[in-house]
């Protein structure tokens, strides 16, 4: 299975037209996302994400992403001593590439899992992801859904917020 997803920046009121349509909110919380690559990867081949939330600390690896930034495989696994594994990582060849921190509210849509995030120098974003064999189905259906929620194609993006966040120049604060 990969993880489909598709994003776009939001300004609106995008938490009503998600509850107008029958998504029911799962769970609020801050966020603080590590990111780590193998220093030489310039590809991404692999990426490392530390997610720090006030309930637990997850641990999950994605594999490379084909073209856009949109489909990964990905394992995830709960860890309980985060500052000792980014010591791990940090003295066995890999490098902290950003920071990611989010208040994020997450909903559920039948298969769909739908995000509001309000990231930290980077903005209001909407993130819908499935997970899926079939990556342009699950892109279809994704499409169709933030169309329903009044975001037209144009507004679509398909880099993930690292991407973004290295484009915005930010720091890792």
């Amino acid at each position: 299975m990969k993880e489909v997803e598709i994003r776009a920046k939001i300004t609106d009121n995008t938490v009503a037209s998600i509850e107008r349509i029958g998504a029911v909110l799962k769970y609020e919380s801050h966020e603080i996302d590590d990111y780590f690559k193998f220093g030489k990867d310039i590809d991404r081949k692999l990426v490392l994400r530390i997610r720090t939330s006030s309930k637990k600390t997850l641990l999950t690896f994605k594999g490379s992403a084909k073209g856009e930034d949109i489909v990964w495989s990905e394992w995830e696994t709960e860890i309980e001593r985060p500052e000792e594994l980014k010591k791990l990582l940090l003295a066995n060849g890999m490098v902290k590439v950003t920071t990611i921190n989010k208040h994020r509210k997450s909903f559920s849509f039948g298969k769909f899992e739908i995000n509001v995030d309000d990231i930290k120098n980077l903005g209001n974003f909407i993130e819908v992801q499935v997970m899926s064999e079939n990556v342009s189905e699950a892109r279809a259906e994704i499409e169709q859904i933030l169309n329903r929620l009044g975001i037209q194609k144009e507004k679509f993006i398909t880099k993930g917020y690292v991407p973004l966040m290295l484009e915005s120049g930010a720091t890792f604060k």
